[in-house]
């Protein structure tokens, strides 16, 4: 079980959307190589619940366990799509996303690190 990882999503998810009982806490799946392409480094897949509630189910790339910055960057993103998912019923990179992701710059910084560091880590 990935509880360092869990807890990160459940604390985001209580700081974010807590009072909003129409949206559940993402649920990290654990590392995985499968269905990432060269460049990915996470992935959110959508999900409702037996409630019809929205959230999200997050895995990441292997590379990212021996690079715990790197991770959270690329968990923080993964949480930002499952947030838009959960409040909004819309997935991608537009400007609610953006909005979303940038609410937290230390996290939108490590992600971009990510992103940067991602052809040497794989």
């Amino acid at each position: 079980m990935n509880y360092h990882e869990q807890n990160m999503l459940n604390h985001w998810y209580n700081e974010r959307l807590y009072d909003n009982k129409d949206c559940v806490a993402p649920f990290f799946r654990g590392y995985t190589e499968e269905d990432m392409g060269k460049t990915t480094l996470g992935r959110t897949s959508f999900h409702y619940d037996t409630s019809k509630r929205r959230y999200g189910v997050i895995v990441l790339h292997p590379s990212l366990k021996k690079h715990r910055i790197l991770m959270e960057g690329v968990l923080w993103h993964e949480f930002c799509h499952a947030w838009e998912w959960s409040e909004d019923a819309t997935t991608g990179h537009g400007s609610a996303f953006k909005k979303r992701e940038k609410s937290n710059m230390r996290l939108y910084f490590y992600d971009i690190l990510a992103k940067l560091a991602c052809p040497f880590i794989r």
